[in-house]
């Protein structure tokens, strides 16, 4: 299971992500919190509210248990309704590296 302790010393390790807002756990059991993710120096940095369920690393209905939101992109591709940003993941056994791929290449994964 993932905690918040762990989430923040993985957040640690991604370079070009930073800790915005501490992660805390819901009265559900997930995990939310803000980050900031690196662009360019052009751009300013993309702020991401996060929430991770309970169940991660496994689906729950289909649905991928790892949420990236930011409302202020709803025009923008591969940004759904509702500010979600739409990725499919590559399978992982482990939920660290999971958390890593997902996290460290969000922007450059298609949608299907």
């Amino acid at each position: 299971m993932m905690t918040v302790d762990k989430i923040k010393e993985l957040i640690g390790l991604i370079h070009g992500v930073s800790l915005i807002e501490d992660f805390i756990i819901d009265e559900a059991g997930s995990l939310k919190g803000r980050i900031a993710v690196v662009t360019d120096q052009e751009h300013a940095d993309l702020e991401w509210y996060v929430e991770i369920s309970p169940t991660y690393p496994f689906k729950t209905m289909g649905m991928e248990p790892i949420h990236f939101q930011n409302k202020n992109l709803l025009d923008y591709p591969h940004i759904m309704q509702g500010g979600n940003l739409c990725m499919h993941p590559a399978e992982y056994d482990n939920a660290e590296s999971c958390l890593l791929y997902t996290s460290d290449a969000a922007d450059d994964t298609p949608c299907v």
